[in-house]
């Protein structure tokens, strides 16, 4: 049975994490794929090799503290705003509710 493309990218993948050079896995996994898809292959692998070269970002604890603090601030003007929306409808369904009953009022007096 033959293997589907991601499968195959996904070997590739982890020959090349296993320290494999990306043209010796093209090489090797090349005749898995159809002709024409071992172009995209080979783009593939090549990005995920190069983003695999790309140093790991660790943030120190000022930036987790300072991104922190931005995330709650942002929580909490989405609360405000969702909260004062949310007065807003509730005035006008209450409006709207005591409006429906102006006949049945009317209707007392009359």
């Amino acid at each position: 049975m033959a293997k589907k493309f991601a499968e195959v990218l996904d070997e590739g993948v982890a020959a090349f994490q296993a320290g494999q050079d990306v043209k010796q896995v093209l090489l090797q996994f090349q005749s898995q794929v159809r002709p024409e898809q071992v172009g995209e292959l080979r783009k593939l692998l090549e990005t995920a090799f190069l983003l695999r070269q790309i140093p790991q970002v660790i943030p120190s604890p000022a930036a987790k503290l300072a991104g922190r603090e931005r995330l709650l601030a942002a929580v909490r003007r989405k609360h405000l705003e969702r909260t004062r929306r949310d007065g807003f409808w509730r005035t006008i369904t209450r409006g709207l509710r005591v409006f429906q009953r102006v006949p049945e009022i009317l209707q007392k007096f009359f």
